[in-house]
Formats: structure tokens, C-alpha cells, sequence
């Protein structure tokens, strides 16, 4: 069981890390400091996009009801202020080199989601 735990905390990381990313990055943009709504508009519209440009990809069709779905199962948890508070303080700590090369990291992450799915919409176009 504890092997299990593991593995799911290894899968959750990026998640968990992204999520901290922007919410460090709406808590700045945002006037509405600590409700992590906004973050997860975020964190769910760029989930969202990869969960098309994958099918579109994969399957050559745009995603059905369950593909649409997914991003937003995966997106719950952290609507729950303890879940937030706790991936927060757990990365609030990292040093500055960690912090930069995060915000690199999440930015290509970004800009990638973004890329793909016009090359996914440009394929599904022709």
C-alpha cells in the first residue's frame, strides 16, 4: 500500500507543481488573493487544451463528453481550500534556483499547450 501512495504522489508532482505555479501567478495578476478559482480556471483550461490536442492527435477527432470531462475530475481536488493551502506551504519553501528554473519550466509547459493545439485545430482543419 505504501508503494501505491508513492507512486500517485510521483504522478501528482507536476500537477501539484503546476497548480503552485499558477497560483504564485494569479495571486499576482488577481485581486482575489488565496481563492484559488482563478488558479483553477487556469490550471483546468490548460489541462483542457492538452486533453484535445492529444485526441485530435491520437484519434484525428476533437475530444468527446469524457475527454472534456477528465481535466475537470483531475481539477476537483484542488478546489478544496486544504488541498491548496497544503501544496502551497509544501513548495512555498523552494530556493531561488528551483523557483526560477520552475517558472521556465511551467512557462514552456504553457506555451507548448498552447502550440499544440493549434496544430491540432490547423490538422483537424485540413
Amino acid at each position: 500500500m505504501e508503494c501505491i501512495k508513492k507512486i500517485i504522489l510521483i504522478i501528482l508532482f507536476p500537477v501539484n507543481y503546476i497548480f503552485y505555479k499558477l497560483y504564485c501567478l494569479m495571486s499576482y495578476i488577481t485581486i482575489d488573493r488565496g481563492v484559488p478559482t482563478s488558479h483553477l480556471k487556469v490550471m483546468g483550461g490548460l489541462f483542457l487544451v492538452n486533453a484535445i490536442s492529444i485526441n485530435e492527435f491520437t484519434t484525428g477527432k476533437l475530444p468527446g463528453f469524457i475527454e472534456i470531462i477528465i481535466p475537470s475530475i483531475i481539477v476537483l481536488p484542488y478546489a478544496i481550500p486544504s488541498v491548496a493551502d497544503y501544496i502551497v506551504n509544501s513548495f512555498s519553501k523552494e530556493s531561488d534556483k528551483s523557483r526560477i528554473i520552475g517558472n521556465i519550466v511551467v512557462f514552456l509547459y504553457v506555451v507548448l499547450s498552447v502550440l499544440l493545439l493549434v496544430l491540432a485545430i490547423k490538422q483537424h482543419m485540413s
